[in-house]
C-alpha cells in the first residue's frame, strides 16, 4: 500500500495537488490502495541561511514497482514535485520536467 506524504506544504497547497493526486493515482489504479498523509507542521527549509521553503512528498512502499509506477505518472501528467522515496531515491521537480 503505497503511502504519499506530503511535507512542508500550506493546506492551500497541499488541498490542490491532492485532487491531482488522486486522479493520477486512479488513472493507473492505485486509487483503491494509496493513501496519503498530510503533515500541516512541518517546516522544511533551507539551510544556506536563507531559509527558503522546501516542501516535497515522500513515497513509502514495500513494493519498488507501486514508487516507480507512481513517479512515471507524475511525470506524464505534468505533477513535478521534490520527490523522496522508501527506495532511498531521490528526484526534484526540475529534473522531473527534463524526462
Amino acid at each position: 500500500m503505497p503511502n504519499i506524504h506530503f511535507i512542508g506544504f500550506s493546506k492551500e497547497k497541499y488541498e490542490a495537488i491532492k485532487i491531482k493526486v488522486d486522479v493520477i493515482l486512479k488513472k493507473i489504479g492505485l486509487d483503491k490502495d494509496a493513501v496519503t498523509t498530510f503533515h500541516p507542521w512541518a517546516l522544511v527549509e533551507s539551510c544556506d541561511g536563507r531559509r527558503i521553503e522546501m516542501p516535497y512528498i515522500h513515497i513509502f512502499s514495500s513494493t519498488v514497482k507501486h514508487i516507480l509506477d507512481i513517479k512515471k505518472a507524475f511525470i506524464e501528467n505534468e505533477l513535478f514535485l521534490d520527490i523522496e522515496s522508501s527506495d532511498g531515491s531521490f528526484i526534484d521537480a526540475a529534473t522531473m520536467r527534463e524526462k
